[in-house]
């Protein structure tokens, strides 16, 4: 392979620290694996040269640590470097194959590394080698009980400071405050010293010098915000409310009084000032203040200068009640008692916590690297570790924790070579901190400490992707906005013109899917459809990449990305209704799936058996109702639990006999035979999905076997569960896949690191502020120690110290945002597609105005100002539209197939905003190969849409009549369709809605409607609003009928159910 300048550079460096910022697709990991192989090579040479021990810039492959942050990072590297010694062994350059020893060596992970160092050291540290990890939520309860009996302790004890405490911040109860010595907790354990932090949050959070750091940054917040006003301003240009504005913000030009903005609110300067008023604009003429007369300004940028002025008027107004500085610095003096207290209980929770885990010897990931760091305090072993390594190397530096960092410079000695790339820090909520990434490189950058490297040329996508996606974040990335400014250290570079050719091709052109939902349409049901008719349109006839080979698109070309994983149901259900396969590849959360809502009933009933009669109805309600029993009538089953017969049943006293049984039994035993009694695998083919639903067991399982690790009986696992239930935390479970070529969905997130032809980044994510912290509530971190609600006679007031946590906090919110943006766009290899809404003047979407607003800088760059009320991650598309109005967009209309076998599908140019019929159902754009108009109509999407969701909860064979009424106008349908002579025939027959199912042997999977299902044959019936007549459809049909044959050993049909025409014919 051919290294570029950089690369090599990177590759042969060996002398001191090293800092590669590498961007999307520049060959990191391969340059890392060459810089190992190479250093193996020189060592095992100077070995056999006898090079003495001293002089020698080589290595052997264990005096190498590579530390990564995910196990399949980790194994990924070790294939890597096995297959390059191989090679070298094999092509003559080794003179022993050195392979087999990289399976030993320490390329691992952060965590692995930290545990193997416990297990280790385990009697330096006085546990037992046997150190087991368990999972957090376990932990999480006990530290629960620990703190009730802290808290009992000092209630009886009647603490002066702990009842002082409580008298001032408990309103309702103590179960706040509880929390907050949790949270306190968790943030502390974190850090590289837990109980030093803790100490210091009295006096070090309080010292001249914090205040005085915190005085500079109140000044410098107020000046920024003065100046984007100002930027504002100067924006509207050369005009009589511009100078009028500019007047009125240049006196704070320059803050130097930390209190500028303080004086100016509570004085009647805002009052007599004030460039907007009732609705218009106005001056002040000279002489008539007294008379109040308007001088009303006709400008011609009304929006935006009426948009400053609302903000001059909130920004004054939000100082009014902040107070002066000493103000603020008296009132959190007065909390200094209390985070005291706070302090103390954090350490007598951590204490008891501690010793529990000593005793049980299990600790969860963050115990771990608390335990490795205290190995390294012994200097001896400390040493000893920092000379057994020549070379020290981290891959995904940006999301290093300070903990991990610590740990880095403790065994590194002037030998450290890290790889990262700071764009692509988006692990915050790991407790990854970009700044130790930031620092390093503006040091190195300048030759102090370290070298930096940069390696910008991207090999991975088309020219087309590469400029795009540079022309939008050189426009929107910048220190404010990601972190780092997106200039030519950033830039990326095109690399693979052997693949994609020189120059931009329209094959490769980003795509933009624009619609107008109205109100009360799901966005994300639009998307999902929008997605899936263009998938439709390109698997088969567009032309991908693949490793350096061109074919037609596959499902498994496709990915969707997503800000968060609830939209993944969305795209279920809607690929499902167009029988794409899809593999949602996530994380699920068990807590509402089916199996394992009805193995919690179990748990609940055990414990309420003979106690609680209300539960113990619910529960035998809600388990009798289950897959696991024949199928009753409901009125029969109520009037058991009404009459109280339900404790006569056979099922009441079998489970009474075996609970007795299970109380005896560790968790992991009780839940086996749980399992075994009831007929939960013989019965899950019925709810389908066989796969995912045996993992979900298989986790509930390994649950129940680290509760047996706790020591815990089988009633006190049922307990931990519904506490998990009542704080509704998540029991996750990593399913498989249900078909290698299926259109694959992620989270942003999951797909760091990955890389795939055709890209679509769908749009709908939450507010990005919306876990933003308020300013009068409690708030923790290492930068600002612990912020207590300050309170006057006015009650919870804000303060500085406060406002100055949130707007970091948003800042570093925005920052990653933009930065996760990054990330989703630069997986793309052949093709980007972003998917949007369409904001209407009205603002009937909750977006600004302002937004519609946005300008750049001489530079090109978009003004800080313009983008001053992005909220979420969606309005960057709303930006990106506004930055490239020659972007091609894709009309929402599906292509029909014959109309484009055996050529690309045409792309569409962008009209301009203003061209665009915002207001009605249909969105129509200019096709480019033929000047003709296509549209969409939403109305008929959400209305299909919809009476597919009706029919997935209508009862069609059921022997009791249907109430219907809720249906409103889709009534009458649905009760001509359920009097057809089909289903009046199978009445009482058991009916399964929307069935999915995985047939291993034929890698198959799939999702039927409608399963009719009796003792002698079951009935596919497959929804559709018109009659189809494919052979394709045919096939796929014909496919789950030889499944579900088999499966159910009954005699099988397959039906069409047409809603358009209210008819069901067989196809045979």
């Amino acid at each position: 392979m051919k290294w570029t300048e950089d690369q090599q550079k990177a590759i042969d460096s060996r002398h001191g620290n090293f800092l590669v910022s590498a961007g999307a697709g520049s060959g990191k990991t391969a340059v890392l694996t060459e810089r190992i192989k190479q250093i193996v090579l020189k060592g095992q040479k100077e070995k056999e040269e006898n090079v003495p021990l001293s002089e020698r810039e080589g290595a052997a492959i264990n005096e190498i640590l590579v530390l990564t942050f995910s196990n399949k990072a980790a194994a990924e590297m070790k294939s890597r470097i096995r297959e390059s010694l191989f090679k070298a062994f094999k092509s003559g350059e080794l003179k022993e194959d050195l392979s087999p020893l990289v399976e030993a060596s320490d390329i691992t992970t952060f965590d692995s590394y930290f545990y193997s160092l416990v297990r280790k050291y385990h009697q330096h540290l006085g546990l037992s080698k046997d150190v087991t990890i368990v999972e957090g939520n376990f932990l999480s309860l006990k530290a629960r009980e620990f703190l009730d009996e802290i808290f009992d302790d000092l209630y009886a004890k009647r603490d002066s400071d702990f009842l002082a405490l409580i008298s001032r911040f408990a309103f309702k109860d103590d179960e706040e405050i509880r929390e907050n010595v949790l949270s306190l907790l968790l943030s502390s354990s974190i850090l590289e010293n837990p109980v030093q932090f803790l100490d210091s949050l009295a006096i070090d959070y309080f010292s001249p010098g914090y205040f005085e750091k915190r005085k500079k940054e109140w000044i410098a917040y107020q000046q920024k915000e003065i100046d984007s006003l100002i930027e504002e301003a100067n924006n509207l240009g050369d005009s009589e409310c511009a100078a009028f504005l500019l007047s009125f913000l240049t006196p704070f030009s320059d803050i130097q009084d930390p209190d500028a903005l303080f004086k100016a609110a509570n004085t009647d300067f805002l009052a007599h000032s004030s460039p907007y008023k009732d609705g218009r604009f106005r001056l002040l003429k000279e002489g008539d203040k007294q008379n109040e007369k308007f001088h009303y300004l006709d400008f011609e940028d009304y929006a935006a200068a009426r948009a400053i002025s609302a903000r001059i008027k909130s920004l004054f107004s939000s100082f009014k009640g902040i107070g002066s500085f000493e103000d603020n610095l008296a009132l959190q003096k007065k909390n200094i008692p209390y985070i005291k207290e706070y302090a103390f209980l954090a350490k007598k929770l951590w204490e008891k916590l501690l010793s529990y885990k000593k005793e049980k010897n299990v600790y969860d990931f963050s115990d771990i690297a608390f335990l490795a760091r205290k190995v390294l305090e012994d200097e001896s072993i400390r040493e000893k570790i920092r000379h057994s390594y020549k070379y020290v190397m981290v891959d995904e530096y940006q999301d290093t924790s300070d903990l991990q960092e610590a740990f880095l410079r403790k065994v590194s000695h002037d030998n450290l070579f890290a790889v990262g790339d700071m764009k692509q820090s988006i692990y915050r909520f790991r407790y990854a901190n970009p700044a130790i990434f930031l620092e390093k490189f503006e040091r190195y950058s300048k030759g102090e400490d370290g070298t930096l490297i940069t390696l910008n040329v991207n090999y991975r996508s088309a020219r087309n992707v590469i400029e795009d996606i540079n022309g939008f974040f050189e426009e929107t990335m910048s220190k404010e906005r990601g972190s780092i400014n997106y200039d030519e250290s950033q830039r990326l570079l095109f690399g693979n013109a052997k693949t994609f050719g020189q120059n931009r091709s329209a094959s490769y052109e980003t795509e933009k899917i624009l619609y107008t939902p109205k109100k009360g349409e799901s966005k994300e049901e639009i998307e999902a459809e929008l997605i899936a008719r263009d998938i439709e349109d390109k698997v088969g006839r567009y032309i991908v990449t693949t490793k350096n080979e061109k074919r037609v698109a596959d499902y498994k070309d496709f990915v969707i990305l997503c800000r968060s994983k609830k939209c993944f149901q969305t795209l279920l259900k809607v690929f499902g209704e167009h029988k794409i396969p899809f593999a949602p590849s996530a994380e699920t959360d068990l807590s509402g799936e089916d199996t394992f809502l009805l193995f919690r009933r179990f748990l609940r009933l055990s414990l309420a058996y003979g106690k609680d009669e209300i539960e113990e109805k619910h529960s035998y309600l809600s388990i009798q109702r289950s897959y696991l029993f024949e199928k009753r009538k409901d009125k029969e089953l109520i009037d058991e639990v009404q009459s109280g017969s339900y404790k006569k049943s056979a099922f009441w006293k079998e489970f009474g006999s075996l609970r007795l049984r299970l109380t005896k039994m560790a968790p992991s035993e009780a839940v086996e035979t749980l399992l075994s009694y009831y007929p939960f695998y013989k019965n899950l083919p019925y709810i389908g999905r066989l796969v995912d639903n045996y993992e979900k067991i298989r986790t509930f399982l390994a649950s129940a076997k680290v509760a047996d690790r706790l020591g815990m009986s089988y009633l006190e696992f049922c307990s931990y569960f519904l506490e998990q239930e009542k704080r509704k935390t998540e029991e996750k479970v990593s399913l498989p896949p249900q078909s290698e070529n299926a259109v694959r969905a992620m989270s942003i997130h999951v797909s760091k690191g990955l890389e795939f032809p055709i890209v679509y980044l769908a749009s709908n994510y939450p507010n990005l502020f919306k876990n933003i912290p308020k300013e009068t509530s409690w708030n923790v971190s290492k930068d600002f120690g612990l912020l207590l609600p300050t309170f006057t006679d006015k009650g919870n007031v804000p303060n500085l110290f406060s406002r100055l946590y949130v707007a970091n906090e948003k800042q570093e919110a925005l920052n990653e945002e933009m930065r996760i943006l990054y990330v989703g766009a630069t997986r793309a290899i052949d093709k980007l597609i972003y998917l949007s809404p369409l904001y209407d003047e009205k603002e009937t979407l909750p977006v600004s105005r302002h937004l519609l607003e946005i300008k750049v800088d001489p530079d090109g760059k978009l003004l800080d100002a313009s983008l001053k009320d992005l909220s979420s991650y969606r309005d960057f598309f709303f930006v990106s539209r506004k930055a490239f109005p020659s972007f091609k967009s894709l009309s929402p209309k599906r292509t029909p197939k014959k109309e484009t076998k055996g050529r690309e599908v045409p792309l569409l140019k962008t009209p301009k905003l203003c061209s665009i019929d915002i207001k009605g159902q249909e969105l129509l754009t200019n096709r480019a190969s033929k000047n003709e108009m296509v549209s969409l109509d939403y109305a008929k999407i959400s209305y299909g849409l919809k009476f597919h969701k009706i029919l997935q909860n209508v009862p069609f064979v059921s022997l009791k009549k249907p109430d219907l009424s809720y249906l409103g106008e889709g009534k009458h349908k649905v009760e001509t369709l359920l009097a057809l002579p089909f289903f009046q025939e199978r009445k009482g027959y058991k009916e399964f809605h929307e069935y999915g199912f995985f047939d291993k042997e034929k890698n198959l999977h799939g999702s039927i409607d409608l399963l009719l299902v009796s003792e002698n044959e079951c009935d596919i019936i497959d929804f559709k609003s018109k009659e189809v007549d494919d052979p394709s459809y045919r096939n796929q049909l014909a496919s789950y009928k030889e499944y579900v044959e088999r499966v159910f050993k009954r005699k099988t049909r397959t039906y069409l159910l047409s809603i358009g025409s209210s008819s069901i014919n067989e196809l045979k």
